[in-house]
């Protein structure tokens, strides 16, 4: 409101007035500045609302999961440049630990697969064994299954200890 009051006024006195109009150059000088200071004022406003406009695209799209996004700095001044350059630093971050959790992943499998075929060799020797104990019942006689069995029970001993 204070802008426009100046802007008559200062129109009445040069279009009522019955003097020179030179007699009010001071009065335009200050309301050319003061124009120019406006715009001035426009721009860094503008250019900040832009700034922040990039910053705000630049975490929505880290946020919806698109971790190796990066922010060119180069279009930030001051503090905003400082903003991007956390957001950069947060994107790294995400990038290390996303790769590092893929790699811990795949040597889990890795470790569960070893273990598995691990458990898996002796057991069958074991069961094999026992098989063949079974189907040599007939055929040995009572102490030599015993014999046998002591030889199992004292090799499970190595297993628990392993």
């Amino acid at each position: 409101a204070y802008n426009v009051f100046m802007i008559t006024v200062g129109a009445f006195m040069i279009f009522h007035h019955e003097n020179s109009v030179f007699q009010f150059m001071p009065f335009i000088f200050v309301m050319i500045a003061w124009i120019a200071g406006n715009l001035l004022v426009f721009y860094f406003i503008y250019r900040n609302a832009d700034q922040t406009d990039k910053i705000h695209a630049a975490i929505e799209k880290l946020a919806s999961g698109e971790t190796s996004y990066k922010v060119d700095v180069n279009d930030f001044s001051s503090l905003e440049a400082e903003l991007a350059e956390g957001l950069n630093r947060i994107s790294d971050g995400l990038e290390t630990a996303l790769a590092e959790q893929v790699k811990s992943e795949r040597l889990k499998a890795d470790l569960i697969t070893n273990v598995s075929h691990d458990i898996k060799t002796p057991l069958t020797s074991i069961i094999n064994y026992v098989d063949l104990l079974q189907n040599e019942k007939n055929n040995r006689t009572k102490n030599n299954i015993n014999q046998s069995k002591e030889i199992v029970f004292s090799k499970k001993s190595v297993f628990v200890i392993l």
